[in-house]
């Protein structure tokens, strides 16, 4: 993705404005409390993301609500095993190797661009960055007041991350996955009667998500992607970060296969999409992409029956996602029934159901489980994208 001279001036713009001292000192501070008998040359590994990035399960969340949510209570996913990974490659010459995760449960690509400066850059040159407008970032700390693993302000992820580079920190290595939510968001609207008819799909739902997948959403997705590595690669003297390591980005899964019809396709479809993106070299060297779908959609093999086939990836579903927990399909039985069950009265309607994910009771149809992976899915996902930055 190249850059127009009218594009780096306005990049030129940003560099007073990304707080670097402040978010330079809270990092060095940092590694100066590092216990001298471990490696003491400071290096940083940087995430960023959603909530899958962030650590968060729908268990978690209803566990720790009294506790304030603390992010400790969030620090099993995959950043947190993948800086395992790395940081004893970084012990061996010298380096201690800091993780930090800026992720944001909820954040969806716009948001995790910002509505500030870089994304006033951006829009300013919408012809040449196909940029379509950021968003307000994190509501998850700015609008709800959470916590977050790494506090870095009211500035979006990607204006935290460029202040980071900017601030002169030995960056080593940089992930992140987004657009979930830009998906979510899409089947909130193409579930919405109101929006059908104002779009004239008299097809309903299925119609829409198939036409606004392939027509703007995937695109849209896509080109942020490509923005944030761009804002990322851009030289600091012109307001960007000025990295030039390795950059793994993350692709999608599917956990509502059983929910979404024909989700599959469109999910796989999208990762067909970024992966050639990537490998064409649009976005420039240094960059790759972890692809879980594989393992935790399995297809099976044309040669095995269908209902071989459906249990094949029910149970990759269910060991690499959080869709068969036994505390969420509780929670989710109890919102769509208006009743309250014990353990064991669930785990009885559990067995009388032939369905693992989309069932019928009287209060309509639910989904039983959370979307977030599992620590077999986190582990998966640590594994593939150290990987992958093995490869940028």
């Amino acid at each position: 993705m190249s850059a127009k001279n009218g594009w780096m001036r306005s990049f030129r713009l940003l560099g007073c404005l990304m707080a670097v001292a402040l978010l330079g000192s809270a990092l060095f501070a940092s590694a100066a409390s590092a216990k001298k008998t471990e490696p003491t040359n400071p290096t940083v590994y940087i995430n960023m993301g959603d909530s899958v990035s962030y650590g968060y399960t729908a268990e978690k969340f209803d566990l720790n609500l009294e506790a304030g949510e603390p992010p400790s209570a969030f620090e099993g996913g995959y950043p947190n095993l993948l800086n395992e990974k790395l940081a004893k490659k970084e012990a061996k010459v010298g380096n201690k190797l800091e993780l930090i995760n800026l992720a944001c449960p909820g954040e969806s690509s716009k948001g995790l661009i910002g509505n500030g400066p870089i994304a006033a850059a951006l829009e300013a040159h919408a012809a040449e960055t196909h940029f379509t407008g950021g968003e307000a970032p994190c509501g998850w700390h700015n609008s709800s007041g959470l916590p977050r693993h790494y506090e870095f302000g009211a500035v979006s992820q990607l204006e935290a991350a460029v202040g980071i580079l900017q601030s002169g920190a030995q960056v080593k290595d940089i992930t992140f996955q987004i657009g979930s939510n830009d998906e979510l968001h899409k089947l909130g609207e193409c579930a919405n009667e109101a929006y059908l008819i104002a779009h004239g799909f008299s097809g309903g739902f299925i119609e829409c998500v198939e036409v606004e997948a392939k027509n703007t959403l995937f695109p849209t997705i896509i080109t942020n992607l490509g923005l944030i590595v761009h804002v990322l690669r851009t030289p600091v003297l012109e307001g960007g970060g000025g990295y030039t390591g390795p950059i793994s980005i993350l692709a999608f899964y599917n956990p509502q296969t059983y929910l979404v019809s024909g989700s599959d396709q469109l999910q796989g479809d999208l990762n067909s999409a970024l992966i050639e993106t990537v490998t064409g070299g649009a976005f420039g060297p240094g960059v790759t992409v972890a692809n879980p779908f594989k393992k935790t959609n399995p297809q099976g093999k044309k040669t095995q029956s269908l209902v071989e086939r459906r249990d094949l990836e029910a149970a990759a579903i269910c060991h690499y996602t959080e869709e068969c927990n036994p505390f969420d399909r509780k929670i989710e039985y109890e919102k769509a029934t208006k009743t309250s069950v014990t353990a064991e009265e669930m785990a009885a309607i559990e067995a009388s159901l032939n369905s693992k994910f989309l069932k019928e009771e009287p209060g309509g149809k639910f989904l039983p489980g959370d979307i977030h992976p599992t620590p077999a899915g986190d582990e998966l996902f640590a594994k593939l994208l150290k990987g992958a930055l093995k490869k940028a």
